[in-house]
Parts: structure tokens; C-alpha cells; sequence
């Protein structure tokens, strides 16, 4: 699914948007009254061009549709079954994704109800690469050069996927945005001794240690899964941030999240 141009054909694609548009709508009935906000296009495309507004009201070309029109899927006449049993989003989001590690962890490391979630924030010139490609984050150097095996490596921590044309289109303005949770990777380290504890003090001293290092990995069809040099990437960008997550009791209520800060400012927590 790497080419733009070919990924609509594989199947995948769709079960992956089947995924996307499941993912959307209970994020949609759990926070009913969010919605899309007017943007400015950067890099302009076929059907819209640079400089222009768009929002909820654009017709979206080919379909002839508004993204208001496509808000609620029972327009077309379809709905997910547990939506439709009566479930509240709330929880259904927690039976999916509240039984984690960091349930437990925090409960060992900090208060009953608070945790913290740790992210590695990528910033890149997205349009201005030439074909997707993977960022891998490590809190240690990589020693192995073969990319396939980096997912298994002791000091893997997190990695994200970057889709885009195989010709630069940017301008260098357009600036993508991506956070990797390394919460997941810290609760491994804390329950295996490396780490002490999840809160922001340690985590912040153990990556002072531990140097966060990030490789490249490119997903074109003719170089598929070749490691390439940072410099190539534009703008490509890593920083560490925390929030501050307070878990209810009740399954029905979501988690409530801070306000995300930079790992080093939150040392004093």
C-alpha cells in the first residue's frame, strides 16, 4: 500500500479503511459535538486548488458528496452492531482499548486514577519527500543495518508510517504531524527493571541515559525496506512529550487527558 497510485488495488486498502471509518465513527458518538474545521490547501490536487478553503460543505469530487452528508453513517444505511446494541462509545472504547499494561503499571508506579502517556512527536515535510517511508525510534543505537529485524530490537520503541507520492510536491510550508506512543515500550522497560517507575522524572533522566535515536526506512516498490540517510527526509523532526491521564473507575466515562508538554519541561512532576 506504500504507492499512492497502485494502493487502491490491494485489498487491504479497503479492510483498512473499513478500520478507519469504524475507528471515526465511535470517535464521532463519543464526542457528538466535534467536527471539521475549515482549512487552507497547501499543495493543490485535481479537484482542489492551491490557496483555496475548504470545510464540511466542500463537495468532495468524484462522489458528489459533502463530508456533511457522509457524517453519519446510517445515511447509507449501514451501522456497526455494537454501536447499534445499545452500548455506550465510552464503553465500548474502554472494553477495546482500556484493558492495557499501563492499567496495571500505573497502579504500581503513581496515584490509583493518574498515569502519564509518553509520545515521540514526528514533525516532516511530508509532501516534499519522494515516496513513504517508516520512522524508527530507539532509545539506543541500532547496531543491526538489516531494517526487517528492527521491530524485534531490545531497543525498538516505536515506529510510524509516513503515505505519500513517490514526486516531491512541497513547498516546504505543509509540515505533517505523527506521535508514536512509547507508553507501551516504557511499561516493558519498568517490568523488566530497566525503568523504575512511569513518572515524568524518571522517564526523562532514563532517556538522558538512553539517547533517543530515529532511522528511516523506505517504502517505495524499488526500494522497498532499504534504510536511507536522514538528510533525504525534509524538515524530519523528533521530540518527547508527556500528558498527564486521569482514569475513571467507571466504565462508562472516558479517560480525561492533559495537555501534552515536552518531556524535559515536566521533569519536576
Amino acid at each position: 500500500m506504500a504507492n499512492p497510485e497502485l494502493a487502491g488495488f490491494d485489498p487491504v486498502f479497503w479492510l483498512h479503511h473499513a478500520m478507519v471509518d469504524r475507528a471515526m465513527t465511535l470517535y464521532q458518538d463519543s464526542h457528538p459535538k466535534a467536527w471539521l474545521a475549515s482549512s487552507t490547501i497547501g499543495v493543490g490536487t485535481y479537484a482542489l486548488a492551491a490557496g483555496s478553503t475548504k470545510d464540511s460543505k466542500t463537495v468532495l469530487a468524484p462522489f458528489g458528496i459533502t463530508s456533511d452528508k457522509a457524517r453519519d453513517t446510517k445515511s447509507f444505511n449501514y451501522n456497526y452492531a455494537d454501536l447499534a446494541s445499545g452500548q455506550s462509545p465510552a464503553e465500548i472504547i474502554n472494553g477495546l482499548y482500556g484493558n492495557r499494561p499501563a492499567a496495571q503499571t500505573k497502579r504500581s508506579t503513581e496515584d490509583s486514577s493518574e498515569m502519564h502517556e509518553y509520545t515521540a512527536n514526528i514533525q516532516v515535510d511530508l509532501p516534499g519527500s519522494e515516496g513513504s517511508f517508516n520512522v524508527f525510534i530507539f532509545d539506543g543505537e541500532v547496531d543491526n543495518a538489516e531494517p526487517s529485524t528492527w521491530y524485534t530490537d531490545a531497543d525498538f520503541i516505536g515506529v510510524h508510517g509516513f503515505f505519500t507520492n513517490n514526486d516531491a510536491q512541497g513547498n516546504g510550508e505543509d509540515l505533517a504531524t505523527a506521535a508514536v506512543s512509547l507508553t507501551p515500550a516504557l511499561e516493558r522497560r519498568v517490568a523488566s527493571g530497566k525503568l523504575a517507575d512511569m513518572k515524568p522524572k524518571t522517564v526523562a533522566e532514563y532517556f538522558e541515559r538512553n539517547k533517543v535515536y530515529w532511522r528511516v526506512v523506505e517504502r517505495v516498490l524499488d526500494h522497498y525496506d532499504q534504510e536511507i540517510e536522514l538528510s533525504q527526509i525534509p524538515q524530519l523532526d523528533v521530540t518527547l512529550a508527556t500528558a498527564k491521564l486521569t482514569v475513571p473507575e467507571d466504565s462508562s466515562l472516558l479517560p480525561t487527558w492533559g495537555e501534552f508538554v515536552p518531556l524535559d519541561q515536566a521533569k519536576s512532576d
